[in-house]
């Protein structure tokens, strides 16, 4: 009796948001219990990672920013030997060099996990939708009830864009994963799981 073969899964696509690899430790590229994920998952399941571009620019500001407060501690602790021992004492680090470190280190850590970086789609956003829904704060922009002029969401909405632009664009036989902590950004991604089957949404990486 011929045996049935079933078909192989197809791949999986894999957009993260932000708050699925930051990490508190800026020492390192992304959280590592994601690398640990994907170092176990990736070949086995045959998934693919696609970064949108504001979620590694949000990596890059956290990481420079955080430099820069070491940078400037720094700097006042030379100032302080400086003026104990009366001599002229600095160091070479700039915040351009910085900027440029930070910029290398996550160029390393996406070519290592093989990953894309998919730009904002700027030209295909319907820019007046997205005015409108900022305006209304509907999801993923947000505000504060005892704020009501603190908005938030526009990154959210720039990362939106892009998953509905890698789903648009990418019309291989695959399985869209968007993986976010943040129930506004969630709920609305799945208005894009709706409308393209091959698409789902989940909070974190155990729930994928």
């Amino acid at each position: 009796v011929q045996k049935i073969r079933k078909a192989s899964p197809p791949p999986f696509v894999v957009v993260v948001d932000t708050n699925i690899i930051w990490c508190e430790d800026k020492s390192v590229a992304v959280m590592p219990s994601f690398d640990a994920f994907w170092k176990q998952y990736a070949s086995e399941f045959l998934m693919e990672l696609v970064l949108p571009e504001v979620v590694i620019s949000e990596l890059k500001f956290q990481q420079v920013t955080s430099a820069l407060k070491a940078m400037e501690r720094a700097t006042e602790a030379i100032k302080v030997v400086a003026a104990i021992t009366v001599a002229s004492h600095s160091h070479r680090i700039t915040a351009s060099r910085i900027r440029d470190q930070v910029a290398v280190k996550l160029k390393r850590w996406i070519r290592d996990k093989s990953a894309k970086v998919h730009a904002t789609p700027v030209g295909k956003i319907n820019w007046e939708l997205l005015i409108q829904k900022a305006v209304w704060r509907e999801p993923p922009f947000s505000y504060d009830p005892k704020e009501p002029k603190n908005e938030k969401g526009f990154r959210d909405a720039l990362i939106l864009e892009t998953l509905q632009d890698i789903c648009a664009t990418d019309t291989r036989k695959v399985n869209v994963v968007f993986i976010s902590n943040d129930g506004l950004l969630r709920k609305a991604a799945e208005t894009v799981s709706r409308s393209d089957s091959r698409c789902s949404v989940y909070e974190s990486i155990d729930n994928f």
